[in-house]
């Protein structure tokens, strides 16, 4: 399956401004295709790529398991950025699992950036300390509590995305939860360079349990290519547009209102068929958004085709020891830990260790 990217752009005036001819396909007119507004940042990026991103999907289609010839700058020597989050007390058992998702992250990326987003209270003195060289950035949330903390999880991945972006940052950046993962490889030739610059989710497939079909993303973790921060900026506002308004309107539960929010993006548009997502292999997809910048005052549109890399749960998101859930497999580079498996993080931490290294905790 193949189309004309510029072609299929919808070019009209209209009373509410230009659009802009130089991305994908126009959104469809559903309750989750409404303008999202951009800073001049990712805009000026996004207008750069524009060739890049059209050729690929343009060759591609809006589905493909391959990175095809997608043409970009060699990423083989950029480094990679691992951030978790985390807000409130940091309990004993916190500590350690975090520690271990920390230091596992290192053992296979000895150059990482290592980074906690957190709000202005959380302690994480005893963390870095024991870790060492980790970053801590900090905000000033305006909602907080359990009902926010998703939502405020989203909104700082977002600024950090933001911030990479606009000091011209030329790592890939991975994000994790805070206390149920361990990072069992290298993530950079199997997340990335098999992968055309885009923004990865992680999808459950055909096992991945009862959930698969109704909500197929996982949000444990996420991805985004060194050269493709501005599609991540993008794709992250769309996100937070959508989950505010699913908090404000209560119309989903707590626990899953982020993987609602991020189905409902990906599920607006007319390339969106189920069935892709219900595979074992990873593939590609295109989600068209169509957004405006921000202090524009012509409110010219533009409509913007992003590259979604969809990453097997099974490699990327796996859950041992549990085979209701995303099963493990020999090539599994990130296991996630739920619920009670936490319990098992320091086990599964260590096996992991090479032969006369030290254990990455002593918590058994």
């Amino acid at each position: 399956m193949s189309f004309n990217m510029v072609a299929a752009c919808d070019r009209r005036d209209d009373i509410d401004g230009k659009v802009s001819e130089a991305f994908g396909p126009k959104p469809t007119t559903s309750k989750h295709a409404s303008l999202v507004s951009v800073e001049g940042a990712i805009d000026d990026a996004l207008q750069q790529r524009t060739k890049e991103i059209n050729r690929f999907a343009d060759r591609n289609g809006c589905y493909s398991t391959s990175a095809g010839s997608f043409k970009d700058k060699d990423t083989t020597n950029q480094q990679v950025v691992i951030a978790t989050f985390h807000v409130g007390n940091v309990t004993h058992a916190q500590h350690n699992n975090l520690v271990c998702t920390l230091r596992s992250a290192r053992l296979h990326h000895q150059k990482c950036r290592l980074v906690v987003l957190t709000d202005m209270q959380t302690d994480f003195t005893a963390i870095t300390q024991e870790v060492g060289n980790v970053k801590v950035k900090r905000h000033a949330f305006k909602q907080t509590g359990k009902v926010w903390a998703m939502y405020n999880r989203v909104k700082a991945e977002r600024l950090f995305l933001l911030e990479e972006l606009r000091r011209r940052g030329s790592s890939h950046v991975v994000f994790v939860d805070s206390n149920d993962i361990v990072i069992a490889g290298d993530l950079t030739g199997a997340m990335f360079h098999e992968h055309a610059p885009g923004v990865a989710f992680t999808f459950r497939g055909r096992t991945g349990g009862s959930a698969a079909k109704s909500m197929p993303i996982n949000l444990g973790v996420k991805a985004v290519h060194a050269n493709a921060l501005a599609e991540g900026a993008l794709v992250y506002t769309k996100f937070l547009e959508i989950f505010r308004a699913s908090l404000t309107n209560r119309t989903h539960s707590l626990f899953v209102t982020d993987q609602a929010s991020v189905h409902a993006m990906i599920s607006h548009s007319d390339n969106f068929r189920p069935s892709k997502f219900m595979r074992s292999r990873s593939f590609h997809y295109t989600l068209p958004i169509e957004y405006t910048r921000l202090g524009d005052m012509s409110g010219e549109r533009r409509c913007v085709s992003v590259l979604l890399n969809m990453l097997s749960c099974r490699i990327f998101n796996a859950q041992p020891f549990d085979r209701k859930a995303c099963r493990t497999s020999p090539l599994t580079k990130i296991y996630h830990l739920k619920g009670s498996l936490k319990s098992r993080m320091a086990e599964v931490c260590n096996t992991l260790v090479p032969d006369g290294a030290s254990p990455l905790t002593t918590e058994l």
